[in-house]
């Protein structure tokens, strides 16, 4: 009798194990599934589109003036009087250096002289009294030695040959001045430059050339006036490019009855190119590989978010153009771009 209860209880036992151990195994596979069950990474996400900008390039030069000489006279000698001096406005005309004149004296006396004898010779000549041969060799005394009296006087009585501002001095009263100066000398006596209307010359890329045009607008900022806006316009285009920069050099006009513009400054230039359609991002959508200048982002296909390679123009405020890479209507990730990877399963959140 004992021996049969003790049989099945040992039969009892051994289905109890059974049990225990099949619920065991399935409780490890349920683990285990849940263990391998991909979590979906939240993000938020924009759908691009095209928008209408302008289409600006951003260059730098240097403000030059419009026109400018170096002052000085045709023939080396001693200076007697400088009627200017730096920051002085001149106009055009004005008598603003004497040289020694002795050897305009000498030339003032010859040319008197000839033309006596050609006004006395002409008088002759329409007598019939002389010969054309000897009024002609008079004739040309008179205008060899005129020619010569008024290169003397240009060269003694330095006058200004453009209108603006005296901008260096480089001798004084009584020094010399050397046309061709060795280790002593100058060869120039001052320096005028018209700024009342300034240059500055910008080297343009060459992808840009199709869109720069005579006429267009620009505008400019310097250092010294960070808030005030110069308005300028496209006034030649050098038909050559640099082969070694493939660019070619743009000469932009500024009106500056101010005189606020100096040369010599650095100027940032704004080229106004016209408007253009691009796809603008948040510039932190665009994300960098470390030690590259390759740029990507991520859009969402699906639940899938997949890696794109993009090429970035200008910003625009806090936005970034896209010139390639990126269509309208896709699904660009704006918001935990950072915590996924190429392929990663994602849950959108919010759509900007």
């Amino acid at each position: 009798m004992y021996m049969k209860k003790h049989t099945g209880n040992l039969h009892t036992l051994s289905r109890l194990s059974i049990i225990i151990l099949f619920l065991g195994i399935g409780g490890c596979q349920s683990k285990q599934g849940n263990k391998t069950q991909v979590e979906a990474i939240p993000v938020e996400v924009q759908t691009t589109s095209l928008t209408m900008v302008d289409n600006t390039l951003n260059l730098s030069g240097n403000v030059d003036p419009i026109a400018m000489s170096n002052v000085g006279s045709p023939i080396s000698g001693k200076i007697e009087k400088i009627y200017v001096k730096e920051g002085d406005f001149v106009k055009q005309g004005d008598l603003i250096v004497q040289m020694n004149d002795a050897q305009l004296e000498q030339a003032k006396l010859k040319y008197q002289l000839s033309k006596l004898d050609y006004e006395r010779m002409s008088k002759l000549y329409a007598e019939h009294v002389i010969t054309q041969q000897q009024f002609d060799q008079v004739k040309t005394v008179y205008e060899n030695d005129r020619t010569a009296f008024e290169f003397m006087l240009s060269s003694t009585q330095i006058r200004a040959p453009l209108s603006g501002v005296v901008t260096s001095k480089y001798l004084n009263d009584g020094e010399m001045f050397i046309l061709f100066p060795g280790q002593i000398g100058s060869p120039a006596i001052v320096t005028i430059m018209q700024i009342s209307r300034v240059k500055v010359t910008v080297a343009v890329p060459e992808d840009y050339l199709p869109f720069i045009k005579i006429g267009q607008k620009a505008t400019l900022t310097v250092d010294p006036y960070p808030e005030k806006i110069f308005d300028g316009t496209i006034a030649r285009i050098n038909p050559a490019l640099n082969k070694n920069t493939r660019t070619f050099l743009v000469e932009i006009h500024v009106p500056n009855p101010k005189l606020e513009l100096r040369p010599g400054m650095l100027a940032s230039v704004k080229l106004y190119l016209g408007k253009i359609k691009t796809i603008l991002v948040p510039s932190d959508a665009v994300l960098k590989i470390p030690g590259s200048n390759i740029e990507y982002v991520y859009v969402v296909n699906g639940n899938i978010a997949q890696r794109r390679q993009v090429k970035t123009g200008k910003y625009y405020n806090d936005m970034l153009s896209v010139t390639s890479g990126l269509k309208p209507d896709e699904k660009l990730v704006v918001v935990g771009q950072t915590n996924i990877k190429d392929g990663a399963t994602v849950e959108i959140n919010q759509t900007h």
